[in-house]
């Protein structure tokens, strides 16, 4: 057969017209019918409350994707032959076209005849005329249909028959609350971690201790006045950490024996006083070992199968989480250990919903992760009060034999660790103050003592002796010498005194009261802030003198 390059492109152009034609009629279609169906399960939902979160705002993507799909699928793909009908009738050559597109199956010597006069008519014919594609006004009717979709999803009223869209309401916000606890928790326990890996093994209390170890190394015997200035150096250093962390919610720790009877009963108290005391000391093991069986009975719940045991475990589960709870915001004042409990208490409660069972335990679990990870770092920081606060009774040792000439840094060669230099202070007090401490006492003689630790023999320490009078010699001659302050009396004679009911005048004797009661108290500040006063009595001697202020004292 003759070939025919022209008059095949021709019709092939036309083809793909016919084609797109195709395709953008039954778009519009596709998108009248999409909106008439969504329009309908619209109104659906809104006049009887059914389904209410299919039709979001989002929701409305899905018409013209819908619509976009089914064009897609639907649209007629037009041939050779419909390309070659439509050419002919908008040429008006008679079939000429339809007999070429034949010729492949027809037989005859007319063949070269065919496709000489298409080739010759075939520059003549323009694509765009034969199959125009323009705007048409019909193509109006799909926007305008999906504008009222618009208009009735804002402005349709939504009822509530059947109260279902309140429990969808209700089970969204229960989600959205579940996943606002796991994201805290997540951020929470990131924080953690990262502060952690900053910090390192060496904490910064460590590394003050160690910088007071080369102090000490350093001490000369004859540079009184140069070894008082570097030890107030690193008393200063000691006492802004102390006190960094003593105003942390750890403090309240001494509290805690007292305020577990009132807060939790007498069945509890033995418990709850052995995680104090363990807390104190820089443990966490009973509070690990609870926060473990929680754990356990967590992953319990989630294999349970059976309605009475889920609940039961429930109960028993969050009975515990509250105990935590209120131990960590009562008695430690601990709120980052506390909110992480109340956390896994919340995602507890929502456990109870089948749809979201599974998500809240998980939740919760990770939850009692970070109160065991809040816990260690509730241990670290006990334990960093706890180095401080024997680094400064040892720095105060120090002070007092700097006083004696003694403090010499040759003699500390062979201490390692703080109790070393503890250890060595004390014996070279106990020499160089006397021996105060001789007898039965602890220890051998040191003026740590004098605070009250010692068992001395009776003229030990300021301790517990074993009674008996101390022996003296009234026959050896001292230089006291018994005297009376003679003081003139300048008032004046008293003429008249009457005693009568009522209230009398206020005179000056509340004011001269107040006067020396600040003066007490400004000296005793002052010694705290030079830390002449051991941390651990601040706490009660504030509180003795605020018992002293009279109860109308001016604030």
């Amino acid at each position: 057969m003759p070939t025919a390059p022209h008059s095949f492109q021709l019709l092939k152009h036309v083809g793909r017209r016919l084609r797109l034609q195709s395709f953008v009629t039954t778009l519009h279609w596709s998108l009248i019918i999409t909106c008439g169906v969504y329009l309908a399960a619209l109104l659906m939902s809104r006049l009887t409350g059914l389904f209410p979160e299919w039709f979001s705002p989002m929701s409305l993507v899905t018409i013209p994707v819908v619509a976009l799909v089914s064009a897609v699928v639907l649209h007629r793909r037009p041939g050779l032959r419909d390309a070659a009908r439509v050419v002919d009738q908008s040429s008006g050559v008679r079939d000429l076209y339809l007999t070429l597109s034949l010729l492949e199956t027809a037989a005859g010597e007319y063949q070269p005849l065919v496709v000489q006069a298409a080739e010759s008519q075939a520059p003549k014919v323009q694509p765009a005329r034969v199959v125009p594609l323009t705007w048409q006004r019909r193509h109006w009717q799909a926007v305008a249909f999906a504008g009222v979709v618009a208009l009735a999803m804002v402005f349709l009223p939504q009822l509530d028959p059947f109260g279902k869209v309140a429990a969808a309401s209700l089970s969204t916000e229960r989600q959205d609350r579940l996943n606002d606890s796991r994201v805290a928790t997540q951020l929470r326990i990131a924080e953690i971690k990262k502060g952690a890996d900053e910090l390192g093994e060496a904490t910064e209390a460590d590394q003050s201790i160690d910088q007071l170890k080369l102090t000490f190394n350093k001490m000369q015997p004859q540079e009184k006045r140069l070894n008082m200035e570097s030890l107030m150096d690193r008393q200063r250093e000691l006492a802004d950490q102390w006190k960094k962390l003593a105003t942390d919610p750890l403090q309240n720790l001494l509290k805690a024996d007292r305020q577990a009877q009132q807060q939790f009963g007498q069945a509890e108290e033995e418990l709850l006083q052995k995680w104090n005391k363990e807390l104190q000391s820089g443990s966490t093991e009973g509070l690990q070992q609870e926060l473990q069986s929680l754990k356990d009975q967590l992953q319990k719940l989630a294999k349970a199968q059976d309605p009475l045991e889920k609940q039961e475990l429930q109960k028993k589960i969050q009975k515990k989480l509250e105990t935590l709870e209120k131990f960590a915001q009562k008695n430690l004042d601990s709120k980052p250990l506390a909110s992480a409990l109340q956390r896994a208490m919340q995602q507890m409660d929502l456990s109870s919903l089948d749809n979201l069972s599974s998500e809240a335990l998980e939740g919760a679990m990770e939850s009692l992760e970070l109160s065991e990870m809040e816990l260690e770092d509730l241990a670290k920081t006990a334990q960093e009060l706890k180095k401080l606060e024997e680094a400064l009774k040892t720095l105060r040792m120090a002070k007092r034999l700097n006083d004696h000439e003694k403090l010499d840094g040759k003699e500390c060669q062979k201490c390692k660790s703080l109790s070393d230099y503890e250890k060595l202070y004390r014996e070279m007090l106990s020499k160089c103050e006397g021996g105060q401490c001789q007898g039965k006492g602890k220890c051998a003689g040191c003026g740590q003592c004098q605070g009250g630790n010692g068992n001395g023999a009776g003229m030990g320490g300021r301790g517990i002796g074993e009674g008996n009078i101390a022996p003296e010699d009234n026959s050896i001659t001292t230089e006291f010498q018994t005297e009376q302050s003679k003081s003139a009396v300048t008032a004046g004679k008293v003429l008249l005194s009457m005693k009568s009911k009522g209230q009398g005048e206020r005179g000056n004797v509340a004011v001269d009261y107040q006067q020396l009661v600040n003066q007490v108290k400004l000296g005793v500040s002052e010694a705290i802030l030079q830390e002449q006063v051991p941390p651990g009595y601040h706490d009660q001697i504030k509180k003795y003198f605020d018992a002293l202020e009279p109860a109308d004292a001016p604030k």
